[in-house]
Protein backbone atom coordinates (compact mmCIF):
# COMPACT_ATOMS: atom_id res chain seq x y z
CA UNK A 1 0.00 0.00 0.00
CA UNK A 2 3.11 2.46 0.05
CA UNK A 3 2.92 4.85 -2.52
CA UNK A 4 6.12 3.72 -4.11
CA UNK A 5 5.14 -0.15 -4.36
CA UNK A 6 1.89 1.09 -6.43
CA UNK A 7 4.09 2.89 -8.43
CA UNK A 8 6.30 0.00 -9.59
CA UNK A 9 3.66 -1.96 -9.72
CA UNK A 10 1.45 0.11 -12.17
CA UNK A 11 4.99 0.54 -14.52
CA UNK A 12 5.87 -3.20 -14.15
CA UNK A 13 2.53 -4.46 -14.49
CA UNK A 14 0.72 -2.12 -16.85
CA UNK A 15 3.38 -0.53 -18.80
CA UNK A 16 6.05 -3.46 -19.15
CA UNK A 17 3.51 -6.33 -19.29
CA UNK A 18 0.69 -4.02 -20.31
CA UNK A 19 -2.14 -6.69 -19.31
CA UNK A 20 -4.31 -5.63 -21.04
CA UNK A 21 -3.34 -6.35 -24.70
CA UNK A 22 -3.64 -10.00 -25.04
CA UNK A 23 -1.25 -12.42 -27.29
CA UNK A 24 2.33 -10.18 -26.21
CA UNK A 25 5.07 -11.70 -27.90
CA UNK A 26 8.10 -11.26 -25.57
CA UNK A 27 12.00 -11.96 -26.46
CA UNK A 28 13.93 -13.78 -23.75
CA UNK A 29 17.78 -14.12 -23.37
CA UNK A 30 19.25 -16.84 -20.75
CA UNK A 31 22.25 -16.36 -19.32
CA UNK A 32 25.04 -18.36 -17.31
CA UNK A 33 26.57 -16.39 -14.72
CA UNK A 34 29.39 -17.56 -12.09
CA UNK A 35 28.89 -19.35 -9.29
CA UNK A 36 26.36 -21.02 -10.75
CA UNK A 37 23.94 -18.18 -11.14
CA UNK A 38 21.29 -17.75 -14.13
CA UNK A 39 20.00 -14.60 -15.83
CA UNK A 40 16.73 -13.74 -17.55
CA UNK A 41 16.59 -11.01 -19.62
CA UNK A 42 12.93 -10.32 -21.19
CA UNK A 43 12.25 -7.70 -23.62
CA UNK A 44 8.80 -6.39 -24.59
CA UNK A 45 7.48 -5.46 -28.11
CA UNK A 46 8.43 -1.95 -27.20
CA UNK A 47 12.32 -2.73 -26.63
CA UNK A 48 11.79 -2.28 -22.65
CA UNK A 49 13.53 -4.89 -20.73
CA UNK A 50 13.56 -6.71 -17.38
CA UNK A 51 15.93 -8.74 -16.11
CA UNK A 52 15.64 -11.34 -13.35
CA UNK A 53 18.26 -13.72 -11.44
CA UNK A 54 18.41 -16.49 -9.17
CA UNK A 55 21.56 -14.72 -7.39
CA UNK A 56 21.40 -13.88 -3.31
CA UNK A 57 20.25 -10.14 -3.06
CA UNK A 58 22.25 -10.25 -0.14
CA UNK A 59 25.35 -11.50 1.65
CA UNK A 60 24.82 -14.19 4.47
CA UNK A 61 25.51 -13.09 7.86
CA UNK A 62 29.12 -11.59 8.96
CA UNK A 63 30.37 -15.11 8.93
CA UNK A 64 33.29 -13.80 11.17
CA UNK A 65 30.68 -12.55 14.12
CA UNK A 66 29.62 -16.69 14.25
CA UNK A 67 29.87 -17.89 18.08
CA UNK A 68 29.11 -21.93 18.98
CA UNK A 69 27.70 -22.12 22.89
CA UNK A 70 28.46 -25.54 24.66
CA UNK A 71 27.55 -27.75 26.53
CA UNK A 72 23.98 -27.00 26.29
CA UNK A 73 22.35 -27.80 28.70
CA UNK A 74 25.35 -26.78 31.37
CA UNK A 75 25.23 -26.84 34.67
CA UNK A 76 27.95 -24.31 36.08
CA UNK A 77 30.08 -23.18 33.04
CA UNK A 78 28.92 -22.50 29.51
CA UNK A 79 31.64 -21.86 26.96
CA UNK A 80 31.56 -19.80 23.82
CA UNK A 81 33.99 -20.14 20.72
CA UNK A 82 34.47 -18.08 18.11
CA UNK A 83 36.02 -17.25 14.68
CA UNK A 84 37.26 -13.96 15.68
CA UNK A 85 40.24 -13.31 18.33
CA UNK A 86 39.87 -9.66 17.90
CA UNK A 87 37.10 -8.31 19.13
CA UNK A 88 35.71 -6.66 22.69
CA UNK A 89 32.13 -8.51 23.40
CA UNK A 90 29.46 -7.23 25.67
CA UNK A 91 27.65 -10.41 26.72
CA UNK A 92 24.23 -9.82 28.34
CA UNK A 93 22.24 -12.80 29.76
CA UNK A 94 18.76 -12.39 30.00
CA UNK A 95 16.16 -14.96 31.46
CA UNK A 96 12.94 -15.97 29.52
CA UNK A 97 10.46 -13.26 30.48
CA UNK A 98 13.34 -10.81 29.34
CA UNK A 99 14.95 -9.39 32.10
CA UNK A 100 18.67 -8.28 32.22
CA UNK A 101 20.28 -10.74 34.62
CA UNK A 102 24.03 -10.29 33.74
CA UNK A 103 26.44 -8.54 31.80
CA UNK A 104 30.03 -8.62 31.25
CA UNK A 105 32.73 -7.26 28.78
CA UNK A 106 35.03 -9.64 27.67
CA UNK A 107 38.28 -9.88 24.81
CA UNK A 108 36.65 -12.18 22.56
CA UNK A 109 39.38 -15.53 22.62
CA UNK A 110 39.16 -18.82 20.48
CA UNK A 111 37.25 -19.70 23.85
CA UNK A 112 35.61 -17.80 26.46
CA UNK A 113 34.08 -19.12 29.70
CA UNK A 114 30.84 -17.61 31.33
CA UNK A 115 29.94 -18.81 35.09
CA UNK A 116 25.92 -19.60 34.84
CA UNK A 117 26.22 -21.42 38.47
CA UNK A 118 24.63 -18.66 40.11
CA UNK A 119 21.53 -19.10 37.89
CA UNK A 120 18.30 -21.22 38.42
CA UNK A 121 17.57 -24.38 36.05
CA UNK A 122 15.60 -22.60 33.21
CA UNK A 123 16.14 -21.52 29.63
CA UNK A 124 18.25 -18.57 29.00
CA UNK A 125 19.16 -16.07 25.71
CA UNK A 126 22.83 -14.76 25.38
CA UNK A 127 23.16 -11.53 23.81
CA UNK A 128 26.47 -11.39 22.02
CA UNK A 129 27.88 -7.48 21.42
CA UNK A 130 31.13 -6.42 19.35
CA UNK A 131 32.32 -3.30 19.30
CA UNK A 132 31.03 -2.71 15.68
CA UNK A 133 27.55 -3.48 17.14
CA UNK A 134 26.99 -7.17 15.30
CA UNK A 135 24.60 -8.74 17.38
CA UNK A 136 23.61 -12.19 17.88
CA UNK A 137 21.64 -13.98 20.31
CA UNK A 138 22.37 -17.69 21.40
CA UNK A 139 19.64 -19.75 23.91
CA UNK A 140 21.11 -21.98 26.75
CA UNK A 141 19.36 -24.14 29.15
CA UNK A 142 20.53 -23.89 32.74
CA UNK A 143 20.42 -27.60 34.76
Amino acid sequence: TLPETLIFEDVYFNGFYNWTVSGQVFDYVIELGTNDTRMLTLTNQQGDTAIYGNSALSIDYNVAFQFALFPNPTQNELFLTSKSTSENLAIKIFNIEGKLLTTQSVVSENQISIDVSNLTSGMYFLNIEDENSNTTFKKFIKE
